[in-house]
């Protein structure tokens, strides 16, 4: 759809997106459009015809702006986003006043990030799934509530590698199966996800088990890239960053 002839002062085209109508519930749901700035156009996937419409919304104006409790987040560039988290009892610091936004986070931290996005209790468990994930550890119910939930998988059959830290690529894997989980995405078509991701210098660098995961993530604007054309799939991420991303899944899924 074309929005080239629409006025647009005022509006910030990041905020663009198609959506539909529902006429059994009277709402307009978003289809996560990919935005082309150049053409004034947005491409976007969809399996019914429905009543269409460009709109700008913004959810993050909905939420209000919390303070941060935290002295290391003061200026940071996540600092509102990680106070609305903290806020929500999503994300936690590393003590009362202390975060450490930009210290990387692990496997095992992001899988308990996305247990509580989607709200589910880490459960109880006897037996553990993972060598590496010993039962006298924190994340001993966490790793094994999110391997049982499908959210997560090891690098074998038996190891995890909990204290690792993630790698971009491998959350948006993680991602991709939480929004499965919660039936808001499916499987891409090969070739729309070659389109999201043909603005990605290093695509090629996206290994093959992820790409799609990583289309999806993208296409839903969960995951962006390091930079405009670079998406960096094996560099680790930070606290910051994770969390700013288990908010925009927050959001899509709320």
């Amino acid at each position: 759809l074309s929005y080239s002839a629409a006025n647009m002062t005022g509006i910030n085209e990041d905020q663009l997106d198609v959506y539909y109508y529902n006429e059994t519930t009277n709402t307009w749901t978003p289809m996560h459009g990919i935005v082309d700035k150049a053409n004034n156009t947005i491409t976007f996937t969809t399996t019914h015809f429905s009543k269409y419409a460009i709109i700008s919304y913004n959810p993050a104006a909905e939420v209000p702006v919390v303070e941060s409790k935290f002295v290391d987040l003061k200026g940071h560039w996540a600092e509102a986003d990680i106070a609305k988290m903290v806020d929500m009892g999503l994300v936690k610091g590393i003590s009362d006043t202390q975060f450490a936004p930009d210290v990387n986070i692990t496997r095992a931290e992001f899988a308990a990030l996305l247990l509580r996005d989607i709200g589910a209790d880490q459960g109880l468990h006897l037996t553990g799934k993972f060598y590496d994930v010993p039962a006298d550890r924190w994340y001993f119910n966490v790793v094994n509530t999110a391997a049982e939930l499908g959210l997560v998988t090891g690098y074998t059959d038996k190891t995890f590698g909990p204290d690792e830290p993630v790698t971009r690529e491998q959350m948006a894997v993680m991602i991709k199966r939480a929004l499965v989980y919660q039936g808001e995405a499916e499987d891409m078509n090969t070739q729309y996800a070659e389109l999201v991701l043909s603005k990605f210098s290093d695509r090629d660098k996206i290994a093959e088990w992820a790409k799609g995961s990583v289309a999806i993530a993208v296409e839903k604007s969960i995951v962006k890239g390091r930079t405009d054309n670079e998406f960096a799939p094996t560099a680790t991420a930070t606290r910051a960053e994770a969390a700013v991303m288990i908010l925009r899944t927050y959001n899509l899924l709320h």
